[in-house]
């Protein structure tokens, strides 16, 4: 049953009936920004007024980009160099420049494929170390002003991801996660040495917890309209 407040919302049950997908999708596309939420506790909601608006326009707003190209692109925003030829940074740049935060998140979507974790405490340093951190891990959390929290997110080169396992015995398919990995076929010493805070941001934009959600889509905004501005009349 639908509940009002200002809006009419919907259970991610009723939205994912009205628009012919899982619940699984339509909490992506609210994780993306692409439909709107709020959250009673752990009981995610979307509004009406984003579904229909979902179902009005077009459904696929662009060919996502490949996992290279989203993590320039994002690295990009956060002014670093990138790995792309000039040609490449120039039809990226373009495209950045007529995009909003919601088409930024839909085409990089697939920078890397994400895994849960759960590791004993003990070896969560470990497990850090093994990363390139990202989202709002350790001292990132200050840059989002974000509570700190003893979890773990980074990004791994998919050649490494069974040395991380064999170090740190991670148990898959848990309920209760404390480590998200981003895996990449992707060299990230070519992006730096840490993730570029677009990438940290994207990530978060992408949580269910509606506070770091918030603060992802915020950066991104941020991020965005500097890079708008620095590179008008190029």
């Amino acid at each position: 049953m639908a509940i009002h407040s200002s809006g009419t919302l919907l259970t991610a049950e009723e939205a994912a009936k009205i628009l012919g997908v899982n619940q699984k999708r339509v909490r992506r596309l609210s994780s993306q920004g692409i439909l709107g939420r709020t959250q009673d506790g752990r009981r995610l909601y979307i509004t009406e007024k984003s579904v229909h608006e979902y179902m009005r326009y077009d459904r696929k707003p662009g060919r996502p980009f490949n996992q290279k190209t989203a993590l320039a692109a994002l690295s990009m925003i956060s002014g670093m160099r990138v790995p792309l030829t000039a040609k490449q940074r120039y039809r990226l740049k373009n495209t950045l420049m007529n995009t909003d935060v919601q088409h930024l998140l839909s085409l990089c979507r697939k920078r890397a494929e994400a895994r849960d974790f759960w590791c004993r405490n003990s070896r969560l340093e470990d497990v850090a170390a093994q990363l390139r951190l990202s989202s709002a891990t350790g001292d990132m959390a200050d840059a989002f002003e974000l509570t700190h929290t003893d979890n773990v997110e980074g990004y791994i080169e998919k050649s490494r991801l069974e040395e991380l396992i064999a170090r740190t015995y991670p148990r898959d398919n848990t309920s209760i996660p404390n480590v998200r990995v981003h895996i990449t076929e992707c060299d990230l010493s070519s992006f730096g040495t840490t993730m570029p805070i677009g990438v940290c941001a994207a990530d978060l934009a992408e949580s269910d917890d509606i506070r770091e959600h918030a603060a992802g889509i915020s950066k991104l905004e941020q991020l965005l309209t500097e890079f708008k501005q620095s590179h008008e009349g190029d």
